[in-house]
């Protein structure tokens, strides 16, 4: 049996919700994210065209691209797809780009809160060294 887009966008949901962050994303210099896992490249961008903006996971490995682009709605003001394969992978990519967003921010956080301890540990040994030296 095939492997689907879906399968694998919900693997990489799944990996990228780990606690143990197996797979771990970074913001690229320009829009979007980037991630390797077994030794695949995964790129996720938000694209605009005039007419909508959608998501696009490119998965690279050697000379080797494939694109999962988030499908196309057919209604204008509601979600409504050409198939049900359709909605679950357009649900999936969103939640890959929350989860990815998500994971990001809990990093960025975590790294000013140890700058902010190693912060007071410094300023307590200095004004500790001051008070013992006077």
């Amino acid at each position: 049996m095939p492997i689907t887009d879906n399968y694998v966008v919900g693997y990489l949901l799944q990996e990228t919700r780990r606690a143990s962050n197996a797979l771990v994303w970074k913001a690229k210099d320009v829009e979007g994210y980037a991630a390797t896992l077994h030794g695949v490249q995964m790129d996720l961008s938000v694209i605009v065209t005039r007419s909508r903006s959608f998501l696009c996971l490119t998965l690279t490995d050697g000379d080797e691209t494939i694109f999962i682009q988030e499908p196309v709605r057919t209604a204008i003001f509601r979600a409504r797809y050409e198939s049900e394969d359709h909605r679950r992978l357009a649900d999936l990519m969103r939640d890959l780009l929350q989860a990815i967003t998500r994971q990001i921010a809990v990093r960025q956080n975590r790294r000013e809160s140890i700058r902010e301890i190693t912060r007071q540990s410094i300023y307590q040994r200095l004004i500790g060294a001051l008070e013992t030296e006077t």
